[in-house]
């Protein structure tokens, strides 16, 4: 039997107004030039960084949403600006940040008491993710519960929910509100049934997926990456964890944008965020983060379904600038002559992604236009 969700453990709630040729699979983008959408039916969200179990549909009591602490292999540092800014800000100037790729759609305010919460999902990087019913349609959502005091951390947050607002993939997290309660804030996200890639990985027989389903899933990442680069947005976070897979290991979302960040064409960003086991050279070594760092984090999710791991360990090395330094110096890996196993060509697309000199890493749409795609169908 269904119990009520007991909001008398919340806070009373505050809401705020909103503020490459041959054919490629159904689900890839085929056009560079276009804004050409999948044709996988776009699903919905289910949690950041777990898999989702949908078997009880009881309501739970949520008695508040703790303040969730960073993991450790996530880069953090106690201000909101020295975390999201190691070093200078945005290498453009104010008036060259591309804020608004796209109007963003009014939606109506929103409170905890619109919602029937079933059960916790799991921690994202900065909040609990609740899988929950919006009462007036019963559609499933996933509620990013959020504790927040400090303002500036307020905007961040509130930032992500903008900026996912004005993207339209079906391989990207859709958001459908954001609104504040008396401890934070709470992001509304559409609910995807499905696993990240780590832990699936982690389940699957010999670690590792085949190649055909590999072509399939990393075409939907890349596909996805393309989107946003031509929308002028760096995630600058992806990873195996941000990558939600579906049961049938047919479909994908990208998730968590909380650093992601818009830059104008050729635009550049100079603060390191992310998790630094998936951190490209350059941003290892305090340089200009670009859509690059983006192609790299790709690449090691592509490593990790072909092979079961990461082609080089954070944990090798004494500080992050060492690790940088080794994978420049060819001393972390050489990933299309060390890797065994795989197809030539699906090695070959891994060293275009994980080619060391980010000006000359492949972009997604050239990495989309290998020939590998389409003879893994």
């Amino acid at each position: 039997m269904v119990s009520v969700l007991n909001l008398s453990l919340l806070a009373e709630v505050e809401a705020l107004s909103p503020m490459g040729s041959g054919a490629l699979p159904a689900c890839i983008d085929t056009q560079c030039h276009q804004d050409a959408e999948s044709d996988v039916a776009p699903t919905c969200f289910g949690s950041e960084n777990s898999a989702v179990s949908s078997d009880s549909d009881e309501a739970v009591v949520i008695e508040e949403a703790p303040k969730v602490q960073a993991r450790a292999s996530r880069l953090k540092v106690p201000s909101l600006l020295q975390r999201r800014q190691f070093g200078s800000k945005l290498s453009l100037s104010p008036s060259k940040i591309r804020m608004d790729v796209r109007p963003v759609a009014p939606v109506e305010q929103g409170s905890l008491e619109q919602y029937t919460v079933l059960e916790e999902l799991g921690q994202g990087s900065c909040g609990i993710v609740y899988r929950a019913l919006r009462k007036a349609d019963k559609t499933p959502v996933a509620l990013k519960l959020m504790r927040i005091a400090d303002p500036e951390e307020f905007a961040a947050a509130e930032r992500e929910y903008k900026l996912l607002r004005g993207i339209d993939h079906s391989c990207v997290v859709k958001a459908i509100d954001f609104f504040r309660y008396s401890k934070g804030a709470v992001l509304v996200m559409e609910h995807f049934d499905g696993t990240d890639l780590q832990a699936l990985i982690g389940k699957t027989s010999h670690r590792k997926l085949g190649e055909a389903t590999v072509a399939s899933l990393f075409g939907q990442l890349v596909g996805a990456l393309r989107h946003l680069h031509k929308l002028g947005v760096v995630h600058r976070d992806v990873k195996a964890e941000n990558v939600l897979v579906s049961s049938d290991l047919r479909h994908l979302k990208l998730v968590d944008f909380n650093t992601a960040e818009r830059v104008c064409e050729g635009g550049t960003l100079l603060d390191r965020v992310g998790t630094p086991a998936y951190m490209s050279p350059e941003v290892l070594l305090g340089e200009a983060v670009t859509e690059a760092a983006d192609i790299w984090g790709a690449g090691l999710c592509l490593h990790l379904m072909l092979f079961g791991n990461l082609p080089a360990d954070r944990n090798d090395f004494a500080s992050h600038e060492d690790f940088g330094r080794a994978l420049r110096a060819g001393g972390g890996f050489t990933p299309s002559t060390k890797s065994c196993g795989g197809s030539f060509a699906a090695r070959a697309v891994l060293a275009k992604c994980l080619e060391l000199d980010f000006q000359k890493r492949a972009t997604a749409c050239s990495v989309l236009e290998h020939t590998w795609f389409s003879a893994s169908l």
